[in-house]
């Protein structure tokens, strides 16, 4: 079976457009990835930024706290706030970690 010079250009037109919208098709997909990736990145990022924030805040409230119950005197209560404040400050370190 021969076929003719037209045909064969045809053929490769059709081939090279082919390929070109692969390769299209394939760096769209990649830049979606890619931004998609770089949002939750930066969502994660952010997130973790107020949390810290917001346990910071709890952590300093909890101290002003137990220097409070300290001054007065009330011995049970500054056993609480100091507990509390571990706990803020194991949160802040564990969050920190990840």
């Amino acid at each position: 079976m021969k076929i003719s010079a037209k045909k064969c250009f045809i053929i490769s037109k059709i081939i090279n457009l082919n390929v070109k919208i692969l390769l299209n098709q394939s760096i769209f997909e990649s830049s979606l990835v890619t931004f998609w990736y770089g949002s939750c990145l930066n969502f994660k990022t952010t997130n973790k930024n107020s949390i810290m924030r917001d346990l910071t805040n709890k952590y300093e409230s909890a101290k002003e706290n137990s220097i409070e119950f300290m001054e007065k005197g009330q011995i049970s209560a500054y056993f609480n706030a100091l507990l509390e404040m571990n706990k803020y400050k194991r949160l802040m370190i564990a969050i920190v970690a990840n």
